[in-house]
């Protein structure tokens, strides 16, 4: 009777083993420099955070920010940029009232999104990023809107 208990003890260990699948957390490879990963970007871009927002899919987040400097990407005051929800999704956290640089890329339905794997990062951490960027023949062209300088690609 104890060979039995044992062997089915074993069994049920090994079948529950074989069951679980295992947890994969966010690895990303070296991050570019800031000249690489701005010609790979579709936005690069400098906003606060209005708002984060679950969604649009089970294991997406929607940040919402206000845009004060666009090196590259469409003319927006308002972006909303997608990341996963979580660090082991790789997904960038993103605050409510933070400053960001952003490295955007479109995804495959045409929306922003970023993630910890990109240079994306809080302003006050973009040293390297922000004199690249301000060293851009660009960074000199600025327009004023409703109380914003923005860096205006193409005009």
């Amino acid at each position: 009777m104890k060979i039995f208990l044992f062997v089915l003890t074993i069994i049920a260990i090994v079948t529950t083993m074989t069951a679980i699948s295992p947890a994969y957390s966010c690895s990303c490879d070296q991050t570019p420099l800031p000249a690489q990963a701005f010609q790979e970007a579709a936005a690069v871009v400098m906003g606060k955070g209005l708002s984060i927002d679950d969604g649009p899919g089970p294991y997406l987040v929607s940040a919402t920010l206000r845009v004060s400097r666009i090196w590259k990407g469409e003319k927006t005051f308002l972006l909303k940029i997608l990341t996963g929800n979580d660090s082991a999704m790789c997904g960038f956290y993103f605050q409510e009232g933070k400053s960001y640089v952003i490295y955007a890329y479109k995804d495959q339905d045409g929306q922003l999104e970023t993630n910890n794997c990109t240079r994306s990062t809080l302003t006050e951490r973009a040293t390297a990023d922000l004199a690249y960027l301000y060293s851009l023949p660009s960074a000199e062209k600025e327009s004023s809107c409703c109380g914003s300088k923005n860096i205006l690609a193409g005009d």
